[in-house]
């Protein structure tokens, strides 16, 4: 049975609902045929891609219901179906076809609904007081290890040369960029940590007996708005010859906390591209406790994918048939296009990748990479225009596009190998007993981060976990630790856990020791504005008392990644303010602006504070801008009204 085109516009309208196709392959042929897979156990994040990647056959998931659930090994010849059906075994999830398109659906199983429960790690801190575990340190990263310190060693190795490799097709200034250090908790796999007896129990009393699923490797990626912390488990007999990844969530998570804010366009573009990589090489000549000789790598940029599996054979067979190509004012406009425009948004995506493509495979004598990045490095400035793509890569649209077309052929059919230019030259990484208090932080941080997990997975035993996160936490800080850094993790577990009266003398005095920590000052002050704001519910702030709130996210603008929150609160404290603004302030609002274009409350907030203090042009430049990015009913509301005020040349009231 062959999808014919307008089922397979269903299955994408799917995908914008909340549904996800595993991969960007969608082949229409007899689902019944059997066909060989070599698919790993893995998380099934991960493992339903490889699937979709080896399967004449697609599914369709939403990504909310995989997370945490690992599959099993499938090697042989089997139908899709049987196939599918043998990696989901034992988990909550099972295979289905759909009756109206004949699509492969995974979806919960109505028998085992409540059967399988996928948690993150939790460690009981016999754990932590009994065990040795290492600690090791380079630039912009540490670790605490129950490994091997050969294996951490090689593990970071690995890290610093993936984030290089990564330079080759993303450069370093358009990923965010973190003060904060990515941390790392290893276990080597035959010390992987013991489950809290009492978390069984409580997913026995809730799930009626059923004890959930918790065996395999574990391997989770956490992160805030200013963190990332990682949790491995490490086979280390067989790590020494495998490899790690960056997975596709990573780099997004790189490119949407990037500020300036880069473009919708690029993203996307780049995530579409990003699919088709494929690490060349990644060897190591020899390693040891504290060096490794690395050979030079590659990453293989796999055949394009344009639009959808049909319209991409399509291309193959009739490379000099004229495709639909949006214009590209269109593809470099600030709003994307509406996400029920199903077809647009993947002509959109498409086009954006396919841009991104043409640019990375140019010769040196065309330069076009240069050309590419100095054009993202403007538009994350400003909205793009034909002015600013033609000063960069010295072509109007109408020769780019014609260029595009062109290229269209090849990219579906070519493969594009992207090299280092220099061999990679590690850091020196020298391995130590970790102390309690870095114990205490960084395990500590991540039980903090598994809290959020686990209350979107299974809310009945977020407490079970919250419980945990203070405990590790205050393991050191009972001993008498008062590392700034630590204080910040105790005071953001009270925040998330909603409990701000906890969390203001741990936050107080980390930002008083200085800590780097954009969130832990936000927070903060947050918490100061919100006592303001009860003490006066009607009354302006004079500048003295809002002094003290502007001084804490002063200080968090700069450090990194610069937070949006933190301009809006700002933002918010001006307008509450009865003092009027000078110049440094009118700088601050232009660069929040900057950082945030595509943020229709900050240039909202922006244009009413402009409006307020007389600046009408100013102001209307910017209510326009924030037509040209809104999309949700009310910010064009609030725009709209503002606008038609802006029209009178009156300052506008406070909503």
């Amino acid at each position: 049975m062959r999808l014919s085109p307008y089922l397979r516009l269903i299955a994408t309208c799917l995908a914008l609902a909340g549904w996800a196709p595993a991969a960007e392959t969608a082949t229409a042929v007899d689902s019944e045929t059997a066909q060989l897979f070599t698919l790993p156990a893995g998380p099934a994040e991960e493992t339903l891609v490889t699937f979709s990647q080896q399967s004449v056959q697609t599914a369709i998931f939403s990504h909310n219901l995989l997370v945490g659930v690992r599959t099993k090994a499938v090697h042989g010849e089997y139908p899709p179906f049987d196939a599918l059906a043998l990696m989901l075994a034992g988990t909550s999830l099972e295979p289905a076809r759909d009756a109206a398109t004949g699509a492969l659906v995974v979806r919960i199983a109505p028998d085992r609904r409540d059967q399988v429960v996928e948690l993150p790690p939790y460690v009981v801190e016999t754990d932590l007081d009994t065990a040795r575990w290492s600690y090791a340190a380079a630039p912009g990263v540490e670790v605490i290890s129950r490994c091997a310190d050969a294996t951490t060693v090689q593990l970071l190795l690995h890290h610093f040369q993936l984030h290089r490799m990564l330079a080759v097709m993303l450069p370093d200034e358009f990923r965010v960029k973190l003060d904060v250090p990515v941390s790392y908790v290893l276990y080597a796999e035959g010390t992987q940590p013991g489950i809290a007896r009492e978390v069984i129990d409580e997913v026995r009393k809730i799930r009626g007996g059923i004890s959930p699923n918790l065996g395999g490797l574990l391997n989770y990626r956490f992160r805030d708005r200013d963190v990332v912390s990682i949790f491995f488990v490490i086979d280390e007999i067989n790590f020494k010859n495998g490899r790690i990844s960056l997975t596709a969530d990573y780099v997004r998570f790189m490119l949407e906390s990037r500020a300036p804010s880069l473009p919708a366009w690029f993203i996307e573009g780049m995530m579409q591209v990003y699919q088709t990589a494929q690490l060349e090489s990644l060897t190591t000549a020899r390693t040891s406790a504290t060096m490794g000789e690395w050979r030079e790598g590659a990453f293989t940029l796999r055949p394009a994918v344009w639009v959808s599996e049909a319209e991409t054979q399509a291309v193959k067979r009739s490379p000099r048939q004229s495709r639909e190509f949006l214009p590209l004012g269109e593809l470099f406009a600030p709003r994307p296009p509406e996400r029920d425009d199903v077809v647009r948004m993947e002509l959109w995506r498409s086009q954006a990748a396919l841009l991104i493509r043409w640019a990375l495979q140019g010769s040196e004598k065309e330069n076009r990479q240069a050309a590419l990045w100095e054009f993202i490095r403007r538009a994350s400035q400003r909205p793009a225009d034909e002015a600013m793509f033609r000063e960069c890569f010295g072509l109007d649209y109408a020769a780019a596009e014609k260029q595009l077309r062109t290229y269209l052929p090849v990219a579906v059919k070519s493969t594009v190998y992207l090299h280092t230019e220099t061999l990679f030259e590690p850091p020196a990484i020298e391995p130590r007993e970790a102390t309690d208090g870095e114990i205490a932080r960084i395990k500590g941080g991540l039980d903090r981060l598994e809290v959020a997990y686990v209350k979107e997975r299974l809310p009945e035993l977020a407490s079970r976990y919250l419980q945990q996160a203070r405990r590790t936490l205050s393991r050191a800080y009972d001993k008498g630790d008062r590392d700034p850094r630590l204080l910040a993790e105790l005071g953001l577990c009270e925040v998330d856990a909603g409990d701000d009266r906890a969390a203001r003398p741990f936050l107080e005095a980390a930002t008083r020791g200085k800590v780097v920590r954009p969130r832990a000052y936000f927070e903060f002050a947050r918490i100061r504005f919100n006592e303001l704001r009860a003490a006066n519910p009607e009354a302006k702030f004079t500048a003295s008392e809002a002094d003290p709130v502007l001084r804490l996210l002063a200080v968090a603008l700069k450090q990194s990644p610069r937070l949006p929150e933190v301009y809006d609160l700002i933002f918010t404290v001006w307008l509450n303010t009865d003092a009027r603004l000078g110049p440094a302030q009118f700088a601050v609002l232009d660069d929040g602006v900057r950082h945030f274009q595509w943020q229709a409350r900050l240039v909202y907030s922006a244009a009413l504070l402009n409006s307020l203090h007389g600046r009408i042009a100013e102001a209307q430049a910017l209510v326009a801008q924030g037509l040209a990015i809104a999309a949700a009913p009310k910010d064009r509301e609030r725009l709209r009204k503002l606008e038609s005020a802006l029209a009178t040349a009156l300052p506008a009231a406070k909503p």
